[in-house]
């Protein structure tokens, strides 16, 4: 089987504006990567398009969009804003307890704060996995009739978002998946997800992500393991994902209020354009849930990314982009 990564084109002679910074807000310090020119700076030009703002999944960090931020900042002149999600990265971890489990809506009201806080007038969003759930519920709160956030959205970009059922994307040894969603009604799960966790469980994942395994031992994607288990390892990391884990054992579940029939009312309401991406290869969010998952919104367009696994944005990166790309010029038409 012929494997490939997407080549990384030549690097930019000129980097972009960098506002990156730790931005405080109630919970805790959310790390924001913000390149790229302002609008209405002299840099900028009539046609420019709003602000991108890029989520990553779980068990990684902003840096997740490293192959693409730069580029698009630097070739569309174009704000692009990676924060690490609370829980993660270089963001604050604050206690489970205290955010409502991570949930989908939790992260949605902090990431639209943000954009307040920034003074982002107009935005596209791009969500990768879990950030997809919480970028349904912030594209329907941007929406709202009764927002009290100025931030309008534009366009909603979902690459294999979590929004239906699926086995945990984490591989742990054995029955550890069935122990630790059994012991979470007990309170015992982030102990146990502490304890038993470990860089080989990370590195499993990163592989599972890629269409094929030995892609993460590539010049390209051999410092992923260290840099993502450097922040795991920090404190509160491996007891936020932990927490993130228990929204998705979440969505297994039907209930009049609960996670999935919230995240789906919200995935209904949005108007905005959307497009659904998914690898062809995709064992995290396999891609026969690409389908299911479109018709959850009223109009939605999807793409599929031949040889590619869970993380485009990783893998194929180029294609990635001019599936954005394609997506730009049809709403233009």
């Amino acid at each position: 089987m012929t494997t490939h990564l997407d080549a990384i084109t030549e690097a930019p002679c000129a980097l972009p504006d960098d506002r990156s910074r730790l931005v405080s807000m109630a919970p805790g310090r959310l790390w924001v990567q913000d390149i790229g020119p302002l609008p209405g700076s002299g840099d900028t030009t009539p046609t420019q398009p709003p602000s991108l703002l890029m989520l990553h999944s779980l068990l990684v960090t902003g840096w997740d969009f490293r192959f693409l931020a730069d580029a698009i900042a630097i070739d569309e002149r174009r704000r692009v804003l990676c924060p690490d999600l609370f829980g993660c990265g270089n963001s604050d971890r604050p206690d489970a307890l205290d955010t409502g489990g991570y949930g989908f809506e939790w992260h949605a009201e902090l990431l639209a704060r943000m954009l307040d806080r920034l003074e982002v007038p107009c935005v596209d969003v791009l969500a990768h996995g879990y950030g997809g759930g919480a970028a349904i519920h912030l594209a329907h709160r941007l929406e709202h009739p009764h927002s009290q956030h100025r931030v309008r959205l534009r366009r909603l970009i979902l690459v294999a978002p979590h929004c239906l059922p699926v086995e945990t994307p984490i591989a742990l040894p054995g029955p550890m998946p069935r122990i630790r969603r059994a012991w979470n009604w007990v309170g015992f799960a982030p102990l146990v997800f502490r304890t038993v966790f470990r860089r080989n469980d990370l590195r499993r994942f990163l592989r599972r992500s890629l269409s094929a395994p030995e892609l993460l031992d590539t010049e390209r994607l051999e410092d992923d393991v260290d840099v993502y288990w450097d922040r795991l390892c920090r404190d509160g990391g491996l007891e936020a994902v932990q927490a993130m884990l228990g929204q998705l054992d979440q969505l297994h579940e039907f209930h009049p209020d609960g996670v999935r029939e919230r995240l789906h009312t919200a995935a209904r309401s949005i108007t905005s354009p959307t497009m659904l991406v998914w690898g062809d290869r995709d064992e995290i969010v396999p891609t026969a849930m690409a389908v299911p998952t479109a018709k959850l919104f009223a109009n939605a367009e999807l793409r599929i990314i031949e040889g590619c696994g869970h993380a485009p944005q990783r893998e194929r990166p180029a294609a990635l982009r001019q599936v954005l790309d394609g997506f730009e010029r049809r709403m233009r038409a």
